[in-house]
């Protein structure tokens, strides 16, 4: 009996520890369900493990702020240090590194911050590049300074417009909006030559990095010597054959939705520009050829293909012909969609502004001699400059060729814009003539 009821005894307190163990299980299965265990907090409620992740998120932001911080500090001393290295190496603008760096191309005469506030370019799209050169070849890139305006791309106006001193009580860019009719688009004087900023400065639409003091003291080789003397070296074409120009003496124009300042008219239009050209290289006796061919009458989008055959028909019935020239006029429309007329007064003469533009092979198209292009471009605004002081807008140096890569030698010129008439235009293709004459055939 006593060993049956010590069984009994047992049994019961086996059946207990069992209803023990099941409670346990039972609270455990209840708590897991209620605070949610995981593997990464070591099964913290979740009150806890919302804090230790409040906690991480604290830690990665001030991660974060700790390399944005260092990242800024190095930029600042690296800056520091560049200047002062350039300071003692002698340069004249020490942020030049910095800038051919970021932007590869030369500051020349304007420092870091204004370059900084200049780079709207550049893109000039940037800085982007005009009417004439933009649209055509590939539907490419535009320049330092681009919009839209007409039915192709236009030049806008870059930030710095220093005007010359005046020294007579009638200031040339001077603009009397009250004369403008309502629903006119006004045509304002402007000087873009960016004068002040010295020759070495270009507009770089390009990853190169080109040494314009190099270039600038270098002697520009134009083999004339070896030719007969009536054997033509030059060779002028106009891509944008109708590109015309406003009305002597207007100040506004309307926009009736039709094509700006066009004519096929070889006496208004950039044909007669060329032909000033023309006359006076031929005076002065480097033997030049004018086509006056229209390359953009069918189809502007073309018009750079129609003109690569006509240059490549010249070069190969003249192989004599060491330089082409492609003239055209601008098209530059400022921020509030006026249009610019880029302009100078000289000697009492009002006279168009010019521009010259350089292709290379940046784009991957093969262009040989695009730093031999460059040079001259860059000794004829010199040269310009030094004797009217703002005539010549900066070089601009593109990434596609613009046909520059067919010849010896080859430059586009800009001369005027839409905004200036045909005599202001004419009158400052005696001055590139003239001023071309003398780098081709130096005197003595």
């Amino acid at each position: 009996m006593n060993g049956e009821n010590k069984f009994n005894e047992l049994e019961e307190t086996d059946m207990e520890k069992s209803n023990v163990i099941k409670d346990i299980e039972l609270f455990n299965s209840d708590y897991s369900k209620e605070y949610k265990f995981d593997d990464y907090t070591e099964n913290l409620p979740t009150e806890k493990l919302f804090n230790k992740e409040k906690s991480k998120t604290k830690r990665m932001c001030f991660l974060f702020y700790c390399v944005i911080s260092f990242s800024v500090a190095m930029f600042t001393l690296s800056f520091a240090a560049t200047e002062i290295l350039y300071a003692f190496v002698g340069d004249k603008y020490p942020s030049d590194f910095i800038v051919n760096r970021l932007f590869g191309q030369e500051s020349s005469g304007m420092n870091f911050a204004e370059l900084m506030l200049n780079q709207s370019f550049m893109p000039l799209k940037s800085p982007t590049y005009s009417s004439d050169e933009t649209t055509s070849q590939e539907e490419e890139t535009k320049s330092p300074e681009t919009t839209v305006a007409e039915s192709e791309n236009t030049t806008a106006v870059p930030s710095d417009t220093t005007s010359p001193p005046v020294t007579t009580p009638d200031n040339i860019y001077d603009f009397d909006y009250s004369q403008i009719s309502d629903g006119d688009i006004p045509i304002i004087p402007m000087d873009l030559s960016l004068y002040t900023y010295g020759n070495q400065f270009i507009y770089n639409d390009t990853g190169y990095n080109p040494n314009i003091i190099q270039l600038l003291n270098s002697p520009l080789i134009f083999p004339q010597s070896t030719y007969p003397a009536d054997s033509p070296l030059v060779l002028i074409v106009h891509t944008h054959t109708t590109e015309a120009f406003s009305s002597e003496g207007a100040i506004s124009y309307k926009d009736d939705g039709g094509e700006l300042a066009r004519s096929d008219d070889s006496a208004e239009n950039v044909v007669a520009v060329g032909a000033v050209v023309a006359d006076i290289l031929n005076k002065n006796g480097i033997k030049t050829l004018h086509c006056e061919i229209i390359h953009d009458g069918e189809s502007y989008i073309d018009s750079y293909n129609r003109s690569a055959e006509t240059i490549k028909e010249y070069l190969q019935k003249y192989p004599t012909i060491r330089l082409v020239i492609d003239i055209h006029r601008d098209s530059i429309m400022n921020q509030s969609g006026e249009l610019v007329r880029p302009i100078i007064e000289y000697d009492g003469d009002e006279i168009a502004q010019v521009m010259a533009v350089v292709g290379s092979d940046y784009s991957g198209k093969s262009s040989p001699m695009w730093e031999d292009n460059l040079q001259l471009a860059l000794k004829l605004r010199e040269s310009l400059n030094n004797e009217y002081t703002n005539i010549c807008r900066p070089v601009s140096l593109r990434s596609t060729t613009y046909n520059q890569e067919l010849a010896p030698m080859s430059i586009l010129l800009e001369i005027g814009a839409s905004g200036n008439s045909l005599s202001e235009a004419e009158r400052a293709a005696e001055a590139v003539a003239e001023c071309l004459s003398e780098i081709l055939l130096p005197k003595g």
